[in-house]
């Protein structure tokens, strides 16, 4: 136990919640909590849930928040992979780019990455089968991808690297070389193949979160804009996904200004790009903005950081290192959750007394 709280600590004090104490560290998310459960069963149920923008500036619990909603889907055992986007390698307006970052980062239960799921899940005779049933309804390429990783199974009892095209077909890894609109439809297919494969064999699902989605503003022009709207119109509208974006102010005033600017108009603007942009104007998409956390929180998050910190070195801190690290938090502006938990690791470390195996080797030799 106290390894593990060793590991949470280290995270921490990069300004990192880890996976397995986001919940403990998650004050203040009750309404949270409620909307990401409901939106969980109705992926679970109607193969359909409404998009949901995590909304705030930087330091506002963005980041925690989409952590959390990945954690949560994973705890259900419903895929969840997550993608940080920026208006160059990883740009909402080309798919084919972030496809094998969609594939390399999918997570349900303990599992990270197709590489490791997918063996896991074709290890289960009841599932195999049904993956090799669903295979049946695809494209050529991912159906053969998918009969090849069953076949192999079936064949050896495990996968190995023979099938390294199957591999690359499911990870997108043959497509992200190029960005001709016919790869981005493509990418776009073999997102929602995956979504509903995973729906198809019980996983429920797949959570996809997109952050930094303000990135968009800084495309070339209004035609990669476009192109990013037509993304997202495609992504809303596939069924067994679920899209969570997180995004600064700044995506809300670019979309403001280019329908102002009658985008709607535009000649070359695509049918998946109209419903998000209409869907936008008509405020049909769930908004969230982070909790904020007040004194009370914050010394609910500092008791808790404090706990943890004593299982991981057995040291009982002063009570007044608490109340002194959130009077200074409390001082500051920009009362970023992150801010006090650097501050407060940082404050115990500095009143830990280091063990004598932590003492370096020449100030060791001195004292003896």
């Amino acid at each position: 136990m106290s390894d593990l709280a060793r590991a949470a600590i280290r995270r921490l004090r990069t300004g990192v919640v880890p996976n397995w104490e986001i919940a403990n560290l998650s004050i203040g998310y009750d309404q949270v909590k409620r909307i990401v459960d409901q939106s969980l069963s109705e992926l679970e149920r109607e193969r359909k849930s409404t998009p949901l923008f995590a909304r705030g500036e930087w330091g506002t619990g963005k980041t925690h928040f989409l952590s959390y909603v990945g954690t949560t889907a994973a705890e259900k055992w419903i895929a969840s992979a997550r993608i940080d986007l920026n208006a160059r390698a990883v740009a909402l307006s080309h798919p084919q780019r972030f496809l094998p970052i969609i594939a390399d980062s999918i997570h349900a239960g303990a599992h990270f990455g197709v590489h490791d799921l997918i063996p896991r899940l074709i290890s289960i005779t009841e599932v195999r089968q049904r993956m090799y049933e669903f295979a049946k309804t695809l494209e050529a390429d991912v159906s053969w991808a998918i009969r090849t990783l069953c076949d192999e199974f079936e064949e050896s009892g495990a996968l190995g690297l023979a099938n390294h095209v199957a591999w690359a077909i499911l990870r997108g890894a043959d497509l992200n070389w190029s960005d001709d609109a016919t790869k981005r439809e493509i990418a776009l297919a073999r997102i929602a193949t995956l979504a509903r494969m995973f729906q198809a064999i019980g996983l429920k699902g797949l959570v996809l979160i997109l952050d930094e989605a303000e990135t968009i503003d800084q495309l070339w022009n209004i035609r990669s804009r476009l192109s990013a709207y037509h993304v997202l119109g495609r992504l809303f509208e596939m069924e067994s996904l679920w899209c969570v974006l997180g995004s600064t102010f700044r995506f809300d005033r670019t979309v403001r200004s280019d329908v102002d600017n009658n985008v709607l108009s535009n000649g070359v603007i695509t049918p998946a790009a109209r419903s998000f942009l209409q869907g936008w104007r008509r405020e049909k998409y769930k908004i969230i903005e982070p909790p904020v956390i007040n004194r009370s929180g914050a010394h609910d998050l500092a008791n808790t950081i404090t706990s943890l910190y004593q299982i991981a070195y057995s040291y009982v801190a002063d009570g007044g290192i608490r109340e002194r690290c959130v009077d200074e938090w409390m001082r500051n502006p920009v009362r970023n959750p992150r801010r006090l938990i650097r501050l407060l690791v940082h404050r115990l470390d500095v009143g830990r007394k280091l063990s004598r195996a932590a003492v370096p080797l020449e100030q060791a030799a001195l004292s003896s």
